[in-house]
């Protein structure tokens, strides 16, 4: 087998071409060896492993049993991480106190079988009403059975959240007094239960 480094696919294949030593004269390869890594976990000094060769001759026989064939392991296998986004999305909510959002953000699609275990969560960049507002996603993870680390996870910003202001009402209340020349009231309106702090 020889080295070879790829970027995680969630599988063993490889795109390595194995050595074959010298054959007979006449002999050639029927079919060509493969070779596959020992896991499909990142890692470095990963395991590769040749297999599936096949001989024939000139007048195009099999021969492969001919030769008592060692398959020849190489330990200098590498497979990175693959790098994947979570992206924000845009959100519209009446102003609340808080910089929360109920949009989740997005992920990209993930290799194999692989899942996201959730896509985290996201949140404005302030509390406060406006438009263009930056929504910013956090806390994702994923299920790949090597604990997510088949996969680094960048954050990627919106910046069409808005917050809108928030309606109050503020009511007069009933009040009674005796005649004093003037239309002041000393009892005082009652404004709506606000938001937070």
């Amino acid at each position: 087998a020889v080295t070879d480094t790829k970027t995680y696919d969630a599988n063993i294949s490889s795109d390595g071409i194995p050595v074959v030593a010298a054959l007979a004269s006449g002999d050639v390869v029927n079919a060509a060896p493969t070779q596959v890594f020992d896991n499909k976990n990142t890692g470095t000094g990963k395991t590769l492993t040749a297999s599936g060769l096949t001989i024939k001759n000139s007048v195009g026989n099999d021969v492969t049993a001919n030769y008592a064939i060692s398959y020849v392991t190489n330990n200098t296998g590498v497979i990175t991480a693959r790098g994947v986004n979570v992206t924000a999305q845009t959100d519209t909510k009446v102003y609340d106190g808080n910089n929360s959002s109920s949009v989740l953000p997005v992920g990209d699609l993930l290799q194999g079988t692989d899942s996201w275990t959730t896509t985290g969560t996201q949140t404005y960049d302030t509390k406060h009403v406006g438009t263009a507002k930056v929504m910013t996603a956090a806390g994702a993870s994923i299920s790949d059975g090597n604990s997510g680390n088949n996969y680094t996870i960048s954050y990627v910003t919106n910046n069409t959240g808005e917050i809108t202001a928030r309606g109050v009402n503020v009511t007069a209340q009933t009040d009674t007094k005796v005649y004093d020349g003037n239309n002041s009231s000393s009892v005082l309106p009652v404004g709506d239960l606000l938001q937070g702090t």
